[in-house]
């Protein structure tokens, strides 16, 4: 082995070594903080989040749907109705689609009424995914009576139940890659946030991040590890607003779903994140967008 040889392999050796160190380091930071949110008591934990949900009506706002196993004083039947993983809500006239289709449930999302603009709040949208593509169905009034009993074979995993929280929206960091819900923007404006997030955790950034998205494997609340309903979306790449098919008009932004936010949508590895968008005068016409970054 030549000098030159040994001199490289060393360099490569400790490279390798700080790469495991570090990202060591990481992932138990990110357990340590997951535990904490965990282990915060639902009362305070529903005071939290209802801190930002009451603060955000006063600024501009979208919903983002917390995916959490809490009981807590914000899930109501309205939310409860979004969940990821269990058994999908699909009709009869919708089942043999859906099963032609070779799909896989990801998720569905109830639009909450507080999204007061979008003509489709109240509505249940339940997306399935191909190796290809994200299909989404829309139902205006779901009915658990009107559920298709083969609904059941489509079931996903165990159902964990999502609830929405408004949350204020503004510029954050630089043009291309802003961040409109960074927990430093959070927590400079609303009063009082900064001073109880600090009373639970010497990182209060990252411990709301964490509270914000419980799935997520890092504390950047990164546009991947959310759902976000309403608002503007916020583009992976270059902006791409899809048109009706029907009358050709732009559509409107729905919401988007992060990758991170639901393991089967990662697990086919189809995009970073999907927009979802429908036409104001068709309803029925949604159609799913794929970013990836």
């Amino acid at each position: 082995m030549t000098l030159v040889t040994w001199i490289l392999g060393s360099i490569a050796g400790l490279v390798l070594a700080w790469f495991a160190v570090a990202t060591l380091r990481h992932n138990l930071r990110i357990r340590r903080l997951a535990h904490a949110v965990a282990a915060l008591p639902a009362a305070e934990y529903d005071a939290l989040l209802a801190r930002i949900d009451d603060f955000s009506p006063h600024v501009s706002t979208a919903c983002l749907l917390i995916d959490t196993n809490r009981s807590g004083a914000l899930i109501d039947t309205l939310n409860a109705t979004s969940r990821i993983g269990g058994v999908p809500y699909v009709e009869d006239r919708d089942v043999d689609t859906v099963l032609s289709q070779g799909t896989r449930f990801l998720l569905q999302i109830r639009i909450p009424e507080q999204m007061g603009r979008s003509p489709w709040k109240g509505n249940l949208l339940v997306l399935f995914a191909t190796r290809a593509r994200v299909h989404c169905f829309r139902y205006h009034d779901p009915d658990d009576r009107k559920l298709s009993l083969r609904a059941k074979s489509l079931a996903q995993g165990e159902a964990r139940p999502l609830r929405a929280v408004r949350i204020p929206r503004a510029p954050y960091g630089e043009k291309r890659h802003r961040n409109l819900f960074a927990p430093a923007l959070l927590l400079r404006e609303i009063p009082g946030l900064r001073d109880s997030v600090a009373a639970l955790t010497s990182e209060p950034e990252a411990f709301l991040a964490m509270a914000l998205a419980p799935t997520a494997w890092s504390t950047n609340f990164e546009m991947f590890e959310r759902i976000q309903v309403g608002g503007s979306p916020q583009w992976v790449q270059t902006p791409e607003t899809p048109h009706c098919r029907i009358c050709a008009r732009s559509m409107t932004f729905i919401a988007q779903v992060g990758c991170s936010a639901s393991r089967a949508l990662s697990s086919y590895n189809i995009g970073d994140v999907v927009y979802i968008f429908g036409c104001s005068q068709h309803l029925d016409e949604i159609t799913c967008h794929l970013q990836f970054t």
